[in-house]
């Protein structure tokens, strides 16, 4: 695959001008953006999924082999080069792709994320008491996987919480009244 030309007709070169730059696309390199707090989850080679939409989310395996030492000042992200193989060439320069990392962080209290309910201010979890009543407790969260976050703090194990709920509160206000008319 060329890369660049500067080779021109007629053009006069010297020895050791580059006159063609030809990369060979059956191993490729993935710079995949990370959110700054990710930055430290990310290691060398740690394995990786890459989905590719354009070729209907067909997945490839890859390796993280270096973590950018810079986060971009603008979008406060960093950057992670993976490594892949591209059978067929169907992978080509500049496409975009999913990167999914299995990130191992051992064992954690978690609640569905469908149980902490974001006030805007803080975040409220509602335990099942013993007496049949809702106690709401505010939580401390910590790292967020798809469907689950840690519990840092307000939580203990083996407390039942409501994972769905069928009102929307959606200020503080109306929190703070809704728990009110549960005391």
């Amino acid at each position: 695959h060329v890369i660049s030309k500067t080779a021109l007709e007629g053009k006069a070169f010297v020895a050791g001008e580059t006159l063609y730059e030809i990369g060979d696309l059956s191993h490729l390199w993935l710079r995949a953006a990370l959110f700054e707090f990710e930055m430290p989850l990310v290691k060398e080679g740690m394995g990786a999924m890459i989905e590719f939409p354009y070729l209907g989310n067909r997945a490839f395996r890859a390796k993280v082999t270096f973590i950018y030492p810079h986060i971009d000042p603008m979008t406060r992200r960093g950057e992670a080069r993976l490594e892949l193989d591209n059978p067929g060439h169907l992978l080509r320069p500049d496409m975009w792709a999913n990167v999914q990392l299995q990130i191992p962080l051992g064992k954690k209290l978690t609640i569905p994320a469908s149980a902490a309910i974001d006030t805007g201010l803080r975040h409220i979890a509602f335990v099942a008491r013993e007496d049949g009543h809702l106690e709401p407790r505010e939580v401390k969260l910590g790292t967020r996987t798809d469907d689950y976050y840690e519990i840092v703090d307000g939580l203990a194990k083996g407390e039942a919480v409501v994972t769905r709920a069928l009102f929307l509160v959606d200020s503080e206000s109306q929190l703070k009244a809704a728990i009110s008319g549960m005391e």
